[in-house]
């Protein structure tokens, strides 16, 4: 039926699997309450810890192979799973009380009509760093839909369902916040996903709706000078979930010609763009292929200076220091090249 893994579970013959699964058998589940000697109120459900707890804002699959028990005049598509913490199986009624899970409603993709085993999937967003498991109807008596058949074998009034194959997957996250240089990536790669059917879409939405990648990380080699809020759309059997991861960045400076002919009685002159960061005190100018006649200065973003070509030297001017911008310090060298007028 399944086995505990961390990132899935399974049966046997998935290549997550790390621990040996429990049977091979089916799970048959009276989704409405039962009445015995020992509780007058009892429900069937499954039960099971993981052994790594999910991660609070990962987005998941939970899978299942689901059926109706048509064998019986009564019948109900009534199934879920839910992830939570803290569920004792000894001390709950029937119907479980849970004050924070996840969950998915396997009962929307079961037709309580059909007699053969469906696939059923329910995508979510961990809301916290939940370790169990438990499968079955969480819905009362009143709230649990039941409708009577025709031709069945057993005519008692308890409906049930079969569940088998019940697997979990990590599908990925944008990840956390940060602040961070060029270059940098985002998202974080599933290690267990299903074996088709699962897409990745990345976008930046307030600069256009292109997608900019196609897997669970995006990588971005250069971008604007800002705060970026990055989304990715995971999809898997025609279920979306979205999240999104805003990030800090500063892009290089560049720079404009005012003047680049280097000539006896003329200056050299560029306007540095920094964009919304701003220039650190302690930068360092060189020029290994002129004779400066002048100091360079950078001066509310203008960069000025006079001199020679020496006969050897690389014609370029270079600019190393840092820049600022929301907290964030990056480095950066801006190469700048220059003409001799002779």
């Amino acid at each position: 039926l399944f086995g505990l893994v961390s990132c899935n579970i399974s049966g046997p013959g998935n290549s997550c699997v790390s621990q040996t699964a429990y049977g091979n058998g089916v799970a048959h589940l009276f989704v409405r309450d039962l009445r015995t000697r020992v509780n007058p109120l009892r429900r069937e459900m499954i039960y099971t810890e993981l052994l790594t707890p999910i991660a609070t804002g990962g987005m998941y699959a939970l899978d299942a192979k689901v059926r109706a028990n048509v064998d019986r005049v009564f019948r109900s598509t009534e199934v879920q799973g839910r992830l939570t913490s803290g569920f004792v199986p000894a001390n709950n009624p029937a119907a479980p009380t849970l004050t924070a899970y996840d969950e998915v409603d396997f009962g929307l993709d079961l037709i309580n009509t059909n007699n053969g085993w469906q696939s059923a999937s329910g995508l979510f967003k961990a809301t916290s760093n939940f370790n169990q498991l438990i499968v079955g109807n969480f819905k009362s008596n009143g709230s649990t839909p039941v409708i009577i058949g025709t031709g069945a074998t057993y005519m008692d009034s308890i409906p049930s369902v079969f569940v088998d194959d019940l697997n979990l997957y990590f599908l990925g996250d944008a990840g956390k916040d940060k602040a961070v240089c060029l270059p940098f990536s985002v998202g974080t790669a599933a290690t267990c996903v299903p074996p088709s059917g699962v897409s990745y879409a990345w976008r930046e939405p307030s600069v256009s709706a292109a997608v900019l990648g196609t897997g669970p990380v995006l990588n971005v080699a250069n971008t604007s000078t800002g705060i970026h809020a990055y989304t990715l759309t995971v999809s898997y059997n025609g279920e979306s979930l979205v999240d999104q991861v805003n990030v800090t960045t500063i892009a290089p400076p560049t720079f404009t010609i005012n003047n680049d002919v280097a000539c006896p009685g003329s200056s050299l002159s560029y306007t540095i763009d920094f964009g919304l960061a701003k220039l650190d005190p302690g930068y360092s100018i060189s020029y290994p292929g002129l004779t400066a006649t002048s100091p360079a200065v950078i001066n509310n973003g203008v960069l000025t200076l006079s001199g020679t070509p020496t006969s050897n030297g690389p014609s370029v001017i270079v600019v190393t220091g840092t820049q600022s911008y929301n907290g964030l310090t990056c480095p950066f060298t801006l190469t700048i090249p220059f003409q001799d007028c002779c």
